[in-house]
């Protein structure tokens, strides 16, 4: 869709001022379950998986259960759009949630952490669905991208915080679920207080809901990723949403994807199949390999990822000046230099300062990525802006599944260092792909939103 057909607020923002004007008191509900969901349990449910079951192989299992359960979720949101339930639907999922996140405090087993891992995921991805839905069923379309991008921040500043408790709980895992769980419940009430508005979704006839789908798939999600947001590894920019995933399987059926587009999304797909099982590993990585504990690497991520909250203006400063392509390799040839530096450093006897210093440049390079990525997206796929974010999205989130799962195997064979140099193999692999795309050389300026 051409820019002078967007709705005014898609051209305008970049840096938005005012937040309090774009937030309600249910943000506050998101907050929490990022907090548990975002940052403690990427931190204590391998930790936990490895230490009760004695194979770390089965850490990849369960984190991949854990990603493979939000599948549903465009089937949660296609039911809760038709029906209109989205707070009630929301309150279910919030409770599910919660219950499904406390027995991990106590299970044995692996199908029992397969298990609650898996309901655990279709929870979490519902909310992320459920939320997206609540700003547009509940608002002009001209306040979507805005109020979307805060909720983002939002999340973003939970997993910070979730981090930083999960180095504390590293050593009371059975505490930090229960702790994890409470947060979880308590966005319960947030939730009932912040949604008052009658839900218009019950008067509205199917022609306006066609409307409505038509108009989230116009989404100007360039703007939205250029709002400070967490790095969940496969987690795209409205990965959820079902209208952008029935766009994205159009689109695939009737182009293909052997276009410039196609090779980018190609690229998008190898660089983060090679770094999940990185990042699912993590904590055991850094105490197996180098001694340093899972509360110390905790922090390191919980202090990288506040960081590059502040990195995204200059990310889509960047992308404005030099242009999105140059941005997107930069950030995968940084990040490449972060899996390589702990990579080497698991060769050197006494090496630890180093792989935690390789880890933080990889951590803090997700802005550069994101957003040019999503730049990239909306102008090598300019025509349908809506399908090619779905295809996108499903890309990343497909990668995220796969590339787990695979690192079972590969670290069984060769060890914590064949998930870092996987994850630079997956990176140079993508850039030898990217290549194949044009250059987008230089972004258009956007206004900011007061």
């Amino acid at each position: 869709m051409s820019d002078d057909r967007r709705p005014p607020i898609a051209r305008r923002p970049l840096l938005v001022c005012g937040p309090c004007r774009w937030m309600e008191p249910w943000y506050v509900s998101m907050f929490l379950t990022s907090i548990s969901i975002g940052g403690m349990l990427p931190i204590l449910l391998p930790f936990v998986v490895a230490a009760r079951l004695g194979t770390p192989s089965a850490v990849a299992y369960v984190m991949a259960t854990f990603g493979l359960g939000q599948i549903v979720a465009p089937m949660l949101g296609r039911f809760a759009d038709e029906s209109g339930q989205h707070k009630l639907l929301f309150i279910l999922t919030l409770i599910v949630m919660a219950l499904s996140v406390a027995p991990l405090a106590v299970v044995q087993s692996d199908w029992a952490f397969v298990g609650w891992a898996g309901i655990a995921g279709i929870t979490v991805s519902g909310t992320s669905t459920l939320s997206n839905l609540l700003i547009v069923e509940f608002h002009s379309r001209t306040e979507w991208e805005p109020r979307i991008g805060w909720l983002q921040t939002v999340n973003g500043a939970g997993q910070v915080l979730g981090l930083a408790l999960a180095a504390f709980f590293v050593a009371h895992s059975v505490a930090g679920f229960l702790v994890a769980a409470c947060l979880i419940a308590l966005a319960v009430p947030f939730l009932l207080l912040g949604v008052v508005r009658p839900n218009p979704a019950k008067t509205r006839g199917a022609i306006d809901r066609e409307m409505i789908a038509a108009a989230v798939r116009e989404i100007d999600i360039r703007l939205v990723a250029r709002f400070a947001h967490r790095e969940q590894v496969g987690d795209g920019i409205l990965r959820s949403s079902y209208h952008h995933l029935q766009a994205a399987r159009d689109y695939v059926r009737r182009r293909g994807l052997k276009t410039p587009f196609g090779a980018f999304v190609l690229s998008w797909f190898v660089w983060i199949f090679g770094g999940s099982a990185f990042f699912a590993y993590l904590p055991l990585l850094f105490r197996d390999s180098f001694g340093v504990s899972p509360r110390v690497i905790s922090m390191v991520f919980a202090v990288s990822a506040a960081i590059s909250l502040f990195l995204f203006p200059l990310a889509a400063s960047a992308c404005r000046r030099f242009g999105p392509t140059l941005v997107y390799r930069a950030g995968m040839l940084l990040r490449a230099l972060g899996y390589v530096t702990v990579g080497l450093a698991m060769m050197v006897h006494g090496a630890a300062d180093y792989g935690v210093v390789g880890f933080s440049v990889l951590a803090a390079c997700w802005p550069l990525l994101i957003v040019s990525g999503s730049d990239l997206t909306a102008h090598l796929g300019a025509t349908e802006e809506g399908a090619a974010f779905g295809v996108f999205n499903a890309a990343g989130a497909v990668a995220s599944v796969v590339g787990t799962l695979t690192g079972a195997p590969v670290m069984e064979y060769f060890g914590y260092a064949g998930l870092a140099w996987l994850g630079v193999g997956g990176l140079l692999a993508a850039l030898m792909i990217a290549a194949a795309a044009p250059v987008v050389r230089v972004q258009p300026d956007m206004e900011t939103v007061r």
